[in-house]
């Protein structure tokens, strides 16, 4: 097939209704969507950026509980340069915030949809929904990082299979600017230095001016942090690093996370063509189980259910990663297209797993796209009807998962308000931070922990329960005088709450769950009068 031709240029009326349609779902989801996890630490930076664009990593935040600097945190600027820009002529509400992150998610669906016609074209339509109507894609993009760097990654992997398939120079040019331009986004696309090395490698000439290019773009931003703070930003940021000994967790967490916002990973396995119906046939068997399990869990007649899905998650994780070698033995594809997606896959799993200070679905969801090149080729072989339960059964966990993560921010912006309303003649404090914190400030409250030096008469302190640590600057003095409680609804049940378990997955816990009680808490503590 030529790059480029006829298929991925003159799409059909029919899929762009479908890309359409995707594109809408996910914005629809969080357009709305109150300032979550890590949106307040990213609008903080971009509005820094906005008064000082010379001095992008000069500013600070407190951040849980200590001040810290832009430059000890670990992103560049480039996303809050762009978020700056959009807010000048949009401004910095929630609906302009999430419109600007839609830009990325457009661009992520588009081009992965293009990439997926390049490699598996008969599945295109189908890899593309099982993408963007995953839970990692749409409850994830909040106003963070990874769906924009998701984006650039497809687009980049798409520059790069155009380069060793066609010979061309331009593309791998092109693509060294795409990387630098996400690195400078986020250092994590820095594990797609082989894949770029690869293509210079596979095309020769001036192909090694996109190497140059990279090197050059991270070797003037380094300049440039040591004229503003003293130092590299790429190498003396904080950083985590693991012993070796949590290695083998960490890859089970990675195993378990993947297979939680992967439902269809049971079927990029399939048996060679005499087996296929029975392989098939089970795949679809133990799918319908695990549908069945969550609905029961969903219901309340399935107690407890976190063992279950922990057993469902790392088999389905397990049994994508023997399809995805599968591909890589037997698959179709030319040995350099599977040799690219490789390096497309195995860096930044081993970064996630020795490096990221936890696991995440955000940080998953960078390896999903070439998950599903690598298996796409058995899952275009599954039947029309399974097809069509694939995409539901995703299209359904991501609405629920989606609304329920919707419901737990709006908790947080809603909450702030109603206590200054019960509490006119107090001087309000909080303790905590991320979205709860930049609602609470919005409403007049005081961070305890940046702010406090002293209490008096008539203070009140608000704590999060499952949001943040209680402080303890509220000592016995304080009492507590009510406790707000979330509403827990039928959309709460596929929950993604408890201490932001979808952002930040410890083993034995899990990415999300069926849950039927434990809402969020936010504990108001009333100083007593002597």
């Amino acid at each position: 097939m030529t790059i480029g031709g006829p298929s991925e240029r003159n799409l059909s009326v029919r899929t762009w209704v479908w890309l359409i349609a995707l594109v809408v779902l996910a914005t629809a989801i969080n357009i709305t969507k109150a300032f979550h996890v890590d949106d307040p630490f990213h609008m903080k930076v971009a509005q820094w950026i906005a008064t000082h664009p010379f001095h992008p990593m000069s500013g600070s935040i407190n951040w849980s509980g200590s001040v810290q600097y832009f430059h000890e945190g670990n992103q560049p600027p480039l996303f809050f340069y762009g978020m700056a820009a959009w807010a000048w002529v949009f401004g910095w509400g929630e609906i302009a915030m999430h419109a600007y992150e839609a830009l990325f998610t457009v661009l992520a669906i588009v081009m992965f949809h293009r990439l997926a016609l390049m490699v598996v074209p008969r599945g295109a339509w189908l890899l593309t929904g099982l993408l963007a109507a995953g839970p990692a894609f749409i409850v994830n993009q909040n106003v963070m990082l990874d769906v924009p760097l998701l984006a650039l990654e497809v687009t980049f992997l798409h520059a790069v299979m155009c380069a060793i398939r066609e010979r061309r120079e331009r593309p791998v040019v092109f693509a060294g600017l795409l990387l630098g331009a996400a690195c400078l986004m986020k250092y994590t696309a820095l594990a797609y230095l082989p894949a770029l090395v690869f293509a210079a490698w596979q095309v020769r000439g001036r192909a090694w001016w996109g190497c140059i290019i990279l090197v050059l773009i991270l070797g003037c931003w380094s300049a440039w942090n040591v004229w503003e703070f003293g130092s590299m930003h790429l190498v003396a940021r904080s950083g985590a690093g693991l012993p070796i000994d949590d290695v083998p967790v960490r890859s089970l967490t990675w195993v378990l996370v993947t297979g939680a916002i992967a439902p269809w990973s049971i079927f990029t396995l399939l048996p060679g063509s005499r087996l296929r119906l029975l392989g098939v046939s089970v795949a679809l068997v133990l799918y319908l189980v695990a549908m069945i399990a969550v609905f029961l869990a969903y219901s309340g007649m399935l107690e407890p259910i976190e063992p279950v899905l922990r057993f469902l998650f790392i088999g389905n994780g397990l049994v994508g990663i023997l399809g995805v070698l599968q591909a890589l033995r037997k698959g179709p594809m030319a040995p350099r297209v599977k040799a690219l997606l490789l390096l497309m896959l195995v860096p930044p799993v081993l970064l996630i797993i020795t490096y990221a200070p936890w696991m995440a679905t955000r940080h998953v969801l960078l390896t999903l796209p070439v998950l599903l090149l690598l298996g796409g080729n058995a899952l275009c072989h599954v039947t029309k009807p399974i097809d069509v339960v694939l995409i539901a059964s995703t299209a359904l966990l991501v609405v629920g998962l989606g609304i329920s993560d919707v419901r737990l921010a709006e908790f947080y912006r809603r909450t702030p308000g109603e206590i200054a309303l019960m509490y006119p003649e107090h001087t309000r404090w909080y303790t905590g931070s991320m979205g709860w914190g930049w609602y609470a400030e919005a409403a007049g409250f005081k961070d305890a922990a940046s702010e406090h030096r002293g209490f008096t008469a008539k203070d009140l302190v608000a704590v999060p329960w499952d949001f943040s640590v209680p402080d303890p600057m509220t000592g016995p003095e304080f009492m507590t005088d009510t406790v707000l409680v979330q509403p827990i609804g039928p959309w709460d049940r596929l929950a993604t709450r408890h201490w932001l378990r979808f952002y930040s997955v410890r083993f034995p816990d899990l990415p999300w769950t069926v849950a039927r009680g434990r809402p969020e808490r936010v504990e108001i503590k009333v100083r007593k009068v002597p």
